[in-house]
């Protein structure tokens, strides 16, 4: 009891001397918590640091008039609640109407609570990144202290891709990001730990972004599909990697089944304006942004055909990785489809992080089979090529101050240049 006493102690002791060195210099948190994460404080540390991230979060100038970043209209309207105003009734009554078209809770509620006291976006981001780093933290911290082995080499490059498929930058479109990171959080709680919390969560994720009802949906529909067919999923999922056209008409019709506030934004997704802005805009795309998007796809492909030819070996008995696994190939079979309807290949996101997730728990099974050796020198490669593109879009968001600043500094000098343009 004695030496568990001390333990708790020093470790109490270590909490309150890093908490303060974070807040001195937050970057320095981030080290610290990652360096020590089989501490239980090293985690807070983390988002403490995704809370910063928030608060010197910077809103780039639109690129295009008729495309500006998501953080522009969050901050924009701040600055309207602020001078208006309006009351917590006037807020209510304009959610879920045609006219305001707000059919999501979490950002307009945040937005509104916080322009009572401020019309300052980085107060607002920094709660933006706060909530984002709860759930961020809670993902890879499930992996970090489910790990039996050390973390080097391609266990790293793993977490890093996990990590960097939906990085903490994602703050810019928060409402879609922050749902992904609640919904798949819910996802492992439900086949790892608890299965009653996993599915508050994932409910819950709709309250961030309406469109994950449509992961919910698909979730309670894998429960209807009988055991035993992972070979009809698996080869599901080859021929979805080939599907290059769809027609969205299709989704138009659905869209009248539901009320007006969702069916005219699921109208506005899959209309032919829309449609073709979206397919402008892809073809406008750099070629290493392509290439970037193609490596992860490629990877992915890859890890699902080299896992499936040696599923009963690696995973032998276990019912719960098994069931998991399947539901991985289930998610893919999906978002591979909607991938390829206007804005939906972003639900791509959520197979590659269960996907990577499901790998790194499993690493020590999948070492002792020779394939993997060779898969590695595939794979990083082409990691590499989406590191270099994830990193290149955080400093679209980000000055130096990240780096050598503290909320004090930044409160009193915020300098809203981001790095890129200073290495241009």
């Amino acid at each position: 009891m004695e030496s568990e006493k001390s333990f708790s102690t020093n470790s109490i002791k270590e909490f309150i001397v890093l908490s303060i060195a974070s807040f001195i210099l937050p970057f320095l948190g981030l080290v610290m918590s990652l360096f020590f994460y089989k501490r239980k404080w090293s985690k807070h540390l983390f988002v403490l640091f995704c809370t910063y991230f928030g608060y010197t979060f910077i809103i780039p100038s639109s690129k295009l008039l008729d495309s500006p970043y998501d953080s522009e209209f969050y901050a924009t309207v701040l600055v309207d609640y602020y001078n208006t105003q309006i009351s917590f009734n006037i807020f209510l009554n304009g959610l879920f109407t045609i006219e305001t078209s707000q059919t999501d809770l979490y950002q307009p509620f945040v937005t509104w609570f916080v322009s009572r006291f401020t019309d300052n976006y980085n107060v607002l981001f920094a709660i933006f990144g706060l909530i984002f780093g709860l759930f961020y933290s809670r993902i890879l911290w499930f992996i970090l202290d489910r790990l039996n082995y050390k973390i080097t080499g391609f266990a790293l490059t793993l977490l890093l891709m996990i990590m960097l498929i939906n990085p903490i930058w994602n703050i810019n479109g928060v409402r879609m990001w922050t749902a992904m990171e609640v919904y798949i959080y819910g996802v492992i709680l439900f086949f790892f730990q608890n299965k009653k919390k996993g599915m508050l969560f994932m409910f819950l994720s709709i309250l961030f972004h309406l469109s994950f009802l449509i992961p919910f949906v698909f979730f309670l529909l894998f429960w209807l599909i009988p055991n035993g067919k992972r070979t009809v999923l698996f080869y599901l999922y080859l021929g979805t990697l080939f599907i290059t056209n769809l027609p969205i008409s299709f989704l138009n019709e659905i869209s009248l089944f539901f009320p007006d506030f969702i069916g005219n934004r699921m109208a506005a997704y899959t209309n032919a304006a829309y449609a073709l802005t979206v397919k402008e805009n892809l073809e406008n795309t750099s070629f290493f942004i392509k290439l970037a998007l193609f490596s992860l796809k490629f990877s992915s492909a890859l890890i699902v055909v080299i896992v499936y030819a040696n599923f009963p070996r690696i995973i032998r008995s276990d019912v719960e990785n098994s069931k998991f696994f399947d539901f991985i190939l289930f998610t893919f079979i999906w978002t591979n489809v909607f991938s390829i309807i206007p804005s939906g290949g972003r639900f791509l996101s959520l197979s590659y992080i269960i996907l990577f997730f499901f790998v790194v728990i499993n690493l020590k099974e999948l070492h002792f089979y020779k394939k993997i050796k060779y898969l590695k020198i595939v794979l990083e490669p082409l990691f590499f090529v989406y590191f270099v593109y994830s990193f290149r879009t955080l400093l679209d968001f980000q000055g130096f101050y990240l780096f050598f600043g503290n909320f004090f500094k930044s409160t009193l000098i915020f300098e809203a240049t981001p790095i890129i343009n200073l290495l241009k």
